[in-house]
């Protein structure tokens, strides 16, 4: 998905105060959008807008970030040129850990969406929301803790004396949304869905989810729809 623009008319664009695209300016700091993968395999590098070309909508950049292993000319190579189509805005507020929620960030595009994944990847900050949609990044690192029988019986607790628990607060988020969606059948009928590609982390969080399932089954024989959900899964 591409959210950003595809100028035609750079000068204009520029020119006007109500251009939401006005960033294309100098001494900005910006995304550029590689032709292909480099060593690292980042498609997406920071930079620094040096100048313009309105005529030929042209972005002369420094780029900021450097790959591990560089080609031999890089180093002569201080500044780009690049298509203002390959141009994308970044986030002003920058924050160590990522968004735990992209609906929270100023601006999305494709850039910093795979920016935010990354960041929060590689600090084992598996869980992510897309406003009610939660992704899970999985990973042969998982925190040995995540899943742990104290996070259970935090949960359980939550949910026994009936406090407002957003699953969007604290980890395992899958615990998070099995305990919304208990609370839901009070209103209608519930349903989670576990979608992704192979080795996306499905089995894992299905089986956390009927692990936790089993724990509050054991507590409560009344709550609607335990025994009947655990029955079909088995």
């Amino acid at each position: 998905m591409n959210f950003n623009r595809k100028t035609t008319d750079l000068k204009k664009g520029l020119s006007t105060k109500s251009d939401p695209y006005k960033f294309l300016c100098p001494n900005a700091t910006i995304w550029v959008k590689l032709q292909e993968p480099d060593d690292s395999y980042s498609i997406f590098k920071k930079a620094l807008i040096i100048s313009t070309d309105s005529a030929k909508s042209l972005i002369k950049v420094r780029i900021l970030e450097t790959s591990q292993i560089s080609p031999p000319n890089m180093k002569s190579r201080i500044y780009e040129e690049y298509s203002s189509k390959n141009i994308y805005k970044m986030n002003s507020l920058y924050r160590p850990q990522g968004f735990d929620d992209l609906i929270r960030m100023v601006v999305i595009n494709e850039a910093e969406i795979i920016w935010n994944f990354k960041t929060r990847f590689f600090q084992s900050l598996h869980y992510n929301y897309i406003n009610t949609f939660l992704v899970f990044l999985n990973s042969k690192n998982i925190p040995p803790g995540l899943f742990s029988k104290t996070n259970i019986s935090f949960y359980k607790k939550m949910l026994q004396i009936d406090e407002a628990l957003s699953s969007k607060d604290f980890l395992p988020h899958i615990y998070g949304e099995i305990g919304d969606a208990l609370k839901g059948l009070k209103l209608r009928n519930q349903a989670i869905i576990f979608h992704g590609e192979a080795g996306s982390g499905k089995s894992l969080n299905f089986m956390k989810a009927i692990e936790f399932l089993s724990v509050l089954n054991k507590e409560s024989k009344e709550n609607r729809g335990l025994g009947e959900f655990l029955d079909l899964s088995g």
